[in-house]
């Protein structure tokens, strides 16, 4: 194998790293729903059709062969139940529920797509066969822009859906007392504050009671907003962005900068060192508070820099370290 090809396939095999990395950054702890592709249930495989139509978090993609997937298998995702159970999934077995998993998986499967167009298993076997008109072509189709993420419930359409079901369940329990419309008005209210504490409630215990008191039908728009919100980890979006950017950078040594501050990359550029500049946005998207406070955390960091009050947390949104 001569020089240029070899130079060539490790070029292309860092900068397919490079779009996994980014595309994953984006949907880190995506929210999904498993829906089992197969009919068949063998006992060897109850830790996955036990968990049909359960919600779930994405670990990471599955994009390497292995003695348990060949390339032609693959892409997969590695998925995590709430009960810790952690199984590889397929794309068409997995439902987006906060809008960030979809961006990244099509990244993903351009990938393969790419490949196999080409005649190869994957990316793997492309990047360890292809010759240089081969990998260029691999480049060209996997560096296009990725669709923008789906934009999860918005908080005020939360806060909306929350009191609809509120002023709803203090009705019913109201008229289930009194029927006379002075006194029914003064029942409610102390239901909503007093005596049921129907405001106090949190979001998956509203919903409950919501369906107990057989209302649940009536405010189907209501509910299925409620439960989006539960379902992408938490009740609440809070202000708070996640924004993930790419710096390209052209470099002729051999250092792999993921170790470097934006900041000292940017001296090198303004030097002449390298070249680059380019600042591009690959998403933004809005967090709840434990959202926010595990992103926060993984950052070195604490998210109380957002939330100085905590007396406003609700018992939807537990700390990034569990339970208070």
């Amino acid at each position: 194998m001569n020089l240029a090809l070899a130079q060539a396939r490790a070029g292309t095999l860092a900068r397919w790293r490079a779009i996994l990395d980014v595309a994953f950054t984006a949907a880190v702890e995506a929210r999904l729903k498993f829906k089992l592709s197969l009919e068949e249930r063998h006992p060897a495989d109850k830790a996955i059709w036990s968990h049909d139509n359960m919600h779930c978090t994405l670990v990471r993609p599955v994009v390497e062969p292995s003695d348990v997937f060949d390339e032609e298998a693959l892409p997969g995702f590695e998925v995590r139940f709430d009960d810790g159970t952690q199984i590889t999934a397929f794309k068409e077995e997995l439902t987006d529920t906060d809008g960030r998993f979809a961006p990244m998986s099509e990244i993903v499967c351009r990938g393969f797509a790419a490949a196999r167009d080409l005649g190869y298993a994957g990316p793997t076997h492309l990047l360890r066969e292809a010759p240089i008109e081969h990998l260029s072509a691999f480049v060209e189709v996997t560096t296009r822009p990725a669709p923008e993420p789906q934009a999860q419930p918005a908080a005020e359409a939360i806060t909306v859906a929350r009191q609809e079901l509120i002023d709803a369940l203090a009705a019913d329990q109201a008229d289930s007392y009194i029927s006379d419309i002075k006194g029914r008005h003064w029942l409610t209210a102390r239901f909503i504050e007093g005596f049921v504490g129907f405001a106090q409630m949190s979001i998956q215990k509203l919903l409950q009671t919501a369906v107990d008191a057989n209302i649940a039908e009536r405010h189907e728009s209501a509910v299925a907003t409620l439960e989006a919100a539960i379902a992408v980890g938490g009740s609440h979006v809070t202000e708070v962005r996640e924004t993930v950017l790419q710096f390209t950078v052209l470099h002729d040594d051999d250092h792999d900068l993921s170790d470097r501050k934006l900041g000292d990359l940017a001296d090198e550029c303004d030097l002449g060192a390298y070249i680059g500049g380019e600042l591009k946005r690959v998403s933004t998207t809005p967090l709840t508070r434990a959202q926010a406070e595990h992103r926060a955390t993984a950052l070195g960091a604490d998210a109380t820099f957002f939330f100085p009050d905590n007396a406003l947390r609700s018992e939807d949104e537990p700390s990034a370290g569990g339970t208070p």
